[in-house]
């Protein structure tokens, strides 16, 4: 109800809580209100809206029977990156690196994502914490990468645990520690990432930062 006065005064981003009433299910969504409503708060300018919109049309979605559009959903990251909004950069830079809707282009992806990073999207922090690891297109800096996965990671970001890992494991950017790697591991893996399940088994099988246990 009110956000339904906030829209008859003029505010569209207010279509952005109706559009969440009918994703939570409060609302039958039957007559594709969570569409209808999130694109009309996207096309009053909302940020947020167009990168949740955006997202949508990027991978598509059975449960709210949106069938994926590429181009839109470049066209509708796009729109909210230029607003400086985190999601829509990191998407962007995903749209450059694939080629979903523009010519591929590794170094807009590097910068969309460097500019999610530095807005505190976790996604962001971890892709660019692994590009300053591996040396992607910049120079290897240890410093810059362990900064950016602890960034991840401190938001409960899995990927971003387990890089922070690494970086504990083999003393990139951070002393060395074994115990502590173990620890970010056991974080990641707890929430099913592959990579860190890996990392953990081969913990468990020489010992590192646990007792070595070969069941586990």
């Amino acid at each position: 109800d009110w956000a339904e006065k906030a829209i008859k005064k003029g505010f569209g981003p207010a279509n952005w809580i109706k559009a969440q009433i009918f994703k939570e299910g409060y609302m039958s969504n039957i007559t594709g209100g969570y569409e209808r409503f999130l694109l009309e708060a996207a096309n009053s300018g909302y940020a947020k809206a167009q990168s949740e919109l955006g997202v949508l049309y990027l991978k598509g979605s059975e449960e709210y029977k949106i069938t994926q559009n590429s181009q839109a959903g470049y066209n509708w990251v796009k729109k909210a990156a230029e607003q400086n909004d985190a999601e829509g950069l990191y998407y962007l830079g995903l749209c450059y690196e694939v080629g979903i809707g523009v010519t591929k282009d590794h170094d807009k992806y590097l910068e969309n994502v460097g500019s999610a990073a530095q807005l505190g999207y976790a996604d962001a922090q971890a892709a660019a914490g692994y590009a300053f690891l591996t040396g992607d297109s910049v120079e290897v800096d240890y410093s810059s990468a362990y900064q950016y996965y602890k960034q991840a990671a401190d938001l409960d970001y899995a990927p971003g645990q387990c890089g922070l890992g690494d970086c504990y494991m083999q003393g990139y950017g951070v002393s060395k520690s074994e115990w502590t790697a173990f620890q970010w591991y056991q974080k990641a893996a707890n929430q099913d990432n592959g990579p860190a399940l890996l990392r953990l088994a081969h913990c468990y099988l020489e010992g590192l930062g646990t007792s070595k246990n070969t069941t586990k």
